[in-house]
């Protein structure tokens, strides 16, 4: 019986890990999903940090329990990318942009990545693509904890700064690696929503 029990679980999880990775270009998710989806992120975005804030903070060295299954456990929306080489007064960062990317980490797998638009009242959110890199994990190395991915035998690494209240903030350098964070300029600092996955 626990033979039958265990082989249903492993054919359900396949068959799940499967339709995950086989979405369909501009495959759209359902009106009354995007909508909801849509307005979750828009109410964040209301309340997420300012540029000032952003640059003010430092990387934690302390972070939640579990935090590798609270990458797996939601979707993820981007509300803001800072890149420290910019100006924090530019233009740019006060504009309201009618489109999000959320992304969804899979296990052994590689990140979906959908579109949330905004056109003139109709809003959608539809499969983008896969991204290259796959297996990501949470490791600590140092002080500081990184999410890390797997692309053609090389390592890449986002170091954490923050995960508070379903806000996770991380830095992405321009290079890639470990070392890459001793150039501050050449980094990009991102905020995301953990999103509740709908689909």
């Amino acid at each position: 019986m626990k033979k039958i029990s265990l082989l249903v679980c492993l054919t359900i999880c396949l068959a799940l890990h499967a339709f995950a990775q086989n979405r369909q270009p501009q495959e759209q998710i359902p009106m009354d999903v995007a909508y909801t989806i849509y307005g979750k992120l828009k109410m964040a975005r209301a309340k997420m940090p300012s540029i000032p804030e952003l640059i003010a903070m430092k990387p934690s060295t302390t972070l939640p329990a579990h935090m590798q299954d609270t990458l797996y456990q939601y979707d993820w929306g981007q509300l803001r990318s800072y890149h420290f080489e910019d100006d924090p007064n530019d233009i740019i960062y006060t504009w309201q942009f009618s489109n999000f990317s959320v992304e969804r980490y899979i296990k052994n797998a590689a990140m979906e990545y959908y579109q949330a638009t905004d056109n003139n009242g109709q809003v959608t959110l539809k499969f983008h693509q896969n991204a290259i890199s796959k297996n990501y994990q949470v490791v600590k190395v140092g002080a500081y904890q990184y999410i890390t991915s797997q692309e053609d035998g090389n390592t890449s690494y986002a170091r954490i700064v923050s995960y508070q209240n379903g806000v996770l903030i991380y830095d992405v350098s321009a290079y890639g690696t470990i070392d890459g964070f001793q150039d501050t300029n050449r980094i990009f600092r991102r905020v995301y929503i953990a999103l509740p996955k709908l689909f």
